[in-house]
């Protein structure tokens, strides 16, 4: 199906309840309209309105004007305006067939042509004066300018899915329908209060909320204008209006209910400053009525409005580009993930198999035209239906039923037996064959909404990555590539930054093949740029290689670990790797595949080496996390699963973050107190969707984590937690092997055994 293009489509009516809302809301507003009366007495809005929409639409809002002109007063000028309504209405419909029936021109000459033709006859045949001619004359030119901006409003509003989408003009003339209806409702008043005041202010209330400063003055004044076209005595409480909205609007960061209350606290001092008299008093309690309604409203109903503020200060830089570019393309696989599972539920619900439609469809085909169905559907429906539901209960249980079986059934004598069984069974099978492809096709679906979600995932985190790149250092760079050239050879690229913790961080991409002494590399750079670099990480993928150095961090790592096989002469179903990035992190990982021996080795090894290269490539916990869980899924058809127990150390502040799945608990010892970080989530390679179990701790110089497998932790809990505490004069090796060979010891049989230590030590 080919996607709709963005083109200005025709105004026809919409489907569903946003049609039944858009015919009420037009209905009303017409009945309405004929009350909006500005500049002593001219009303050509109805008339506008009318002449704007599309025809059907046209004839709702003549019906609900001619309605409501006739509840202002039976008058001289209310005849004209039906009679002006009508001509409107009638060279509506004469230009249907035209080019010219969506066209602003022709919308403005329908309002023009009707008001003057209708204002000419009324001069020769009622007793107009000179003067009451030309304000009439004017009316008619007034009543096409408003039409042209109503025109633009009413497209805008048919053609748009939310207000970020609108031209200034468009704002501008939606802006004019407004007032229009607020105007409109100024002459309505419900047990005193006036609705043309409730609606303004709750329209405002929306604009403050979400818009910025301006938007929010701007919104006041508008307003303030609608409140004295209709009536110099709304001076006072449009002042009040404006300046609550404009005070209102400074304080955007207190959120829709701080700003709702700033409204409402500017708006009664000001009634104060400008006298409290008994109708202000009324227009207060109608500003309060406005602000319970807009808190009482769900915010999802001004979705419409969502992007309506923009942001203070626009940048134009490369890496805002980047950023932003990352930022719309993550969110546009997120909005296509979410759209294929709104399908994929639509669909499932729409082919949902019921047993009761397999017992109708061959009761159609075979028992309709039975001439004997009178001995059993006719008269006994429910002992036959019942039945019907035994011989489905038979076939599921991989029972095929036979002639005896229906004849064991009293209602069940039936004439077409065979003719039955045969039927049933194939409708039994085709819906089983539905219900699986149904099941193949939801997991294919779960598949690719895990895939999706884990590219937008990895958008994001790109993107913020790139949001944290403070400054570029070009000069930096161009003495890295001057020392790397004469080192080696010419680099492709270097890059130079200093993030926003003021550390530099630098990153050499070359071809695979190319001999530098990395130690002398690093002693050059240092010297160079005067900072102390670490050892540097080197990432290879394909030909291409990224050498990356980051300066000398607070804390380094002591690591150690040890290894025993379940069996003898076997290799050992636990994988384990460990890796320093370019930001100063230090990544631990465990995994422990499915059961032991060369099976269980390939899934750990497996796991452990896609996370592996993601971490080097740079991606953030949990798109790794989708990815390798569904690498794991496909990998084979035979079910297979390994846990994930992953350690990320930052060695300049000494936050640990713990991410696991499946995995054994880990123990940390701090200042002679062991902390037990645990897991409750499910491993890898069973469902989509499975998360981490996160915990953060901040470890200090001495501090040491063990990492273990499920085989380890069959210890008693107080011998490894002994061990750990009586460790401090021991290496990491050393204690690692030490409570690897208590498990061989102690455990018999016992399963695949890792022990990995990892210490913090203060940098050098």
């Amino acid at each position: 199906m080919k996607t709709q293009a963005l083109h200005p489509r025709e105004l026809t009516f919409a489907s569903g309840k946003y049609a039944l809302f858009r015919i009420a809301a037009i209905a009303a507003l017409s009945f309405f309209l004929p009350h909006s009366q500005i500049l002593g007495g001219i009303s050509p809005f109805a008339v506008a309105l009318t002449a704007c929409l599309p025809l059907r639409y046209a004839a709702i809002t003549a019906l609900g004007s001619a309605m409501g002109y006739p509840s202002t007063g039976i008058g001289e000028n209310n005849i004209l305006y039906l009679l002006i309504l009508g001509c409107a209405l009638g060279l509506k419909f004469i230009i249907q067939r035209t080019t010219f029936r969506n066209s602003m021109a022709g919308c403005a000459g329908i309002s023009f042509v009707s008001f003057f033709t209708i204002n000419v006859i009324g001069f020769f045949l009622l007793d107009f004066s000179g003067s009451d001619f030309i304000l009439r004359i004017c009316e008619s030119v007034i009543a096409c300018g408003v039409t042209c901006f109503l025109f633009l409003a009413v497209r805008a509003l048919f053609q748009y899915t939310s207000i970020s989408q609108y031209s200034r003009v468009e704002l501008s003339s939606l802006a004019i329908l407004l007032m229009i209806s607020v105007i409109a409702l100024c002459d309505v008043k419900l047990y005193g209060f006036n609705l043309g005041i409730i609606l303004g202010t709750l329209l405002l209330l929306i604009a403050i909320t979400h818009t910025n400063l301006g938007g929010s003055a701007v919104s006041g004044i508008i307003l303030a204008i609608a409140l004295c076209l209709y009536s110099v005595d709304f001076l006072q409480v449009g002042s009040v209006l404006l300046v609550s909205a404009f005070l209102a609007g400074l304080f955007q960061i207190a959120g829709k209910l701080g700003q709702t209350a700033v409204f409402l606290a500017a708006a009664i001092f000001s009634a104060f400053i400008v006298g409290i008299s008994l109708d202000m008093l009324f227009y207060i309690m109608c500003m309060l009525i406005s602000a319970g309604l807009y808190l009482a409203m769900p915010e999802r109903l001004f979705d419409y409005f969502s992007v309506l503020s923009e942001p203070e200060l626009q940048s134009f830089g490369l890496r805002d580009n980047i950023e932003q570019r990352l930022g719309f393309a993550a969110e546009t696989i997120q909005d296509l993930q979410n759209s294929l599972v709104r399908v994929s539920k639509s669909l499932k619900a729409s082919t949902r198999p019921d047993p009761a439609a397999v017992c109708n469809k061959t009761a159609a085909s075979v028992c309709q035209s039975c001439p004997m169905r009178l001995t059993c559907w006719d008269s006994h429906y429910n002992e036959t239906a019942d039945a019907f539901q035994k011989l489905y209960t038979m076939l599921k249980n991989g029972i095929m039923p036979g002639e005896e079986h229906l004849q064991s059934f009293r209602q069940l004598n039936c004439c077409r037996a065979p003719q039955l069984l045969e039927r049933m069974d194939r409708n039994y099978r085709e819906s089983v064959n539905r219900d699986f492809s149904i099941r193949r096709t939801e997991e294919v679906r779960n598949f690719a909404v895990e895939q999706l979600s884990g590219i937008s995932q990895m958008l994001w985190e790109v993107s913020e990555e790139i949001s944290g790149i403070e400054t570029q250092l070009p000069d930096d760079a161009e003495i890295i590539r001057a020392i790397f050239t004469e080192l080696a050879a010419e680099p492709k690229s270097v890059f130079c930054t200093l993030n926003r913790f003021d550390r530099m961080e630098v990153e050499i991409y070359t071809t695979a093949g190319i001999q530098v002494d990395l130690q002398e590399l690093r002693d050059c750079l240092s010297n160079a740029l005067k900072r102390d670099f670490a050892a540097p990480s080197v990432s290879k993928i394909s030909n291409k290689v990224r050498i990356s150095f980051y300066e000398t961090a607070t804390y380094r790592i002591e690591f150690g670990v040890r290894q025993s096989s379940k069996q003898p002469d076997t290799v050992c179903g636990d994988s384990f790797e460990h890796f320093l990035d370019n930001k100063g992190n230090a990544y631990f990982i465990l995994s422990d595949g499915m059961g032991s021996g060369k099976r269980a080795a390939l899934d750990s090894t497996m796991t452990c080496g896609i996370i592996l290269k993601l971490i080097k490539a740079g991606l953030g916990m949990e798109s790794i996390l989708k990815f390798v869980n569904s690498s794991i899924q496909i990998k084979s058809p035979e079910e297979s699963l390994s846990t994930i127990d992953l350690l990320k150390i930052d060695l300049y502040t000494g936050q640990a973050e713990f991410y696991k799945a499946g995995c054994a608990s880990s123990f940390v010892l701090m200042e002679k107190t062991i902390a037990k970080v645990e897991t409750n989530s499910l491993p890898i390679g069973i469902l989509q969707g499975i998360e981490f179990d996160r915990k953060e701790l901040t470890l200090h110089a001495g501090d040491t984590v063990l990492l273990a497998s499920d085989g380890i932790l069959e210890l008693p809990e107080p011998e490894i937690t002994s061990m750990l505490k009586h460790s401090e004069e021991i290496s990491c090796d050393h204690l690692a092997e030490a409570i690897c060979k208590a498990a061989e010891e102690e455990l018999t049989p016992h399963d695949d055994l890792t022990a990995m230590v990892v210490r913090i030590l203060p940098g050098v």
